[in-house]
């Protein structure tokens, strides 16, 4: 188990402020990384909050195995008895779906002497995570060569993206127009499907600086455009192509 530990307000603040000039290239600190036991000493819980914390896991039998380095977690063991005493809450077995479950049947407590530096335990239970995603059926797309057009959708809730969405869903044009559009900098993606290095192409022979240009360029000009997007290392737009 995880026992999750808080930073006061101060230390919040002076965290965000942290990693604001560490991405910040005219800042003193950009870039400049903690150690995992740096970033404990200044944004952890104190190690004489910690020696009281562990000290009353032990009082209630638990084991404690690890205290992480950055000063937020404690891991620690034991048994459903442990945890009613210690937490004030049963663990009951659960069958959902036909699966088996082990969960707290009521809300975790901790003593209020420890709310100030004890969020609480990370979870009592077994659930794991699951991804809210849905898999579609397959797609039958139709392709206009003739005239490209940015409304190029394939059936109910099911829509393709082009460089420009992605600049208006995530309002990056204020970017664009400041001068930055990735330029000179060549990202990776990594998918879990096939790449087919036609569709690539297609796409940059159509879509320039997130404009569709397609439809009347002749050869000649759809192959300066491509040439252009290839030499250009646009982060933003590649890693929507891709």
């Amino acid at each position: 188990m995880q026992l999750v530990l808080t930073r006061s307000s101060g230390q919040e603040a002076d965290l965000k402020e942290l990693l604001e000039a560490q991405q910040d290239a005219h800042s003193p600190g950009y870039h400049q990384w903690l150690t995992p036991e740096e970033f404990g000493k200044r944004f952890g819980v104190a190690e004489s909050d910690i020696a009281v914390v562990v000290s009353w896991l032990n009082s209630h039998g638990f084991r404690v195995d690890k205290v992480g380095k950055g000063r937020t977690v404690i891991e620690f063991s034991g048994v459903a008895g442990q945890v009613k005493s210690a937490f004030h809450t049963e663990i009951h077995k659960y069958v959902i779906g036909g699966e088996e479950h082990w969960a707290n049947a009521s809300d975790q407590q901790i003593p209020e002497a420890l709310a100030p530096v004890v969020a609480g335990v990370a979870a009592l239970h077994d659930f794991k995570a699951k991804p809210l995603i849905r898999v579609g059926g397959k797609i039958a797309a139709v392709r206009d060569t003739a005239s490209p057009s940015p409304k190029y959708d394939f059936s109910p809730g099911v829509y393709a993206l082009a460089p420009a969405d992605f600049a208006t869903i995530y309002n990056v044009n204020p970017l664009y127009a400041a001068g930055i559009d990735g330029t000179g900098v060549v990202i990776g993606v990594i998918g879990v499907d096939g790449f087919e290095g036609d569709s690539f192409s297609r796409c940059t022979k159509s879509v320039h600086n997130g404009v569709y240009e397609g439809g009347n360029e002749s050869g000649a000009a759809k192959r300066q455009l491509a040439d252009e997007r290839r030499s250009s290392g646009s982060q933003l737009s590649k890693g929507t192509q891709a």
